[in-house]
């Protein structure tokens, strides 16, 4: 679901905009609603490079839980998960 949702994130350079080829795509197959200019897609919006983002989560990221839990200062965010 990850590589999905980022591989197929499409911003316009101009004034931002997210679109998403599937879940939220633009009116027009790839241009922008707002100003009608070429979505582009990040360089780094690929499945390799999202493949090596979780694994270095795994490895670097994951374990600092256990960590803070075992020192009692472990707190779960409140930030909503989609």
């Amino acid at each position: 679901m990850i590589v999905d949702r980022i591989t197929g994130r499409r911003t316009c350079p101009v004034c931002n905009a997210v679109y998403h080829v599937r879940t939220l795509p633009p009116a027009r197959d790839g241009v922008c609603n707002v100003d009608g200019k070429a979505l582009i897609q990040r360089p780094d919006d690929t499945a390799e490079v999202v493949k090596q983002r979780l694994e270095a989560y795994h490895k670097q990221t994951a374990p600092l839980e256990a960590y803070y839990r075992r020192r009692g200062c472990w707190r779960r965010s409140t930030v909503r998960r989609i």
